[in-house]
């Protein structure tokens, strides 16, 4: 089961989801079906703490397990 730890909007078209095994999911919103991300992003040992893109639109993570990741 998929817990959410952290949502973002991006391009209102996408969604943007941190979870609480580390990952990080995409999300089409114009498409939305449950469990079927666009794009999954796996690197972080523990739970999303905060998601934020930068003014060139990388997405910049953080965890619970002290790690930074710029995707």
């Amino acid at each position: 089961r998929y817990s959410v730890q952290k949502i973002l909007i991006y391009k209102k078209d996408y969604l943007i989801s941190g979870g609480g095994m580390g990952d990080i999911k995409l999300w089409d919103l114009k498409v939305l079906e449950r469990d079927k991300e666009i794009k999954l992003m796996e690197g972080h040992e523990e739970f999303i703490i905060d998601l934020v893109l930068s003014k060139n639109n990388l997405l910049i993570s953080c965890s619970k397990d002290k790690s930074i990741r710029i995707w």
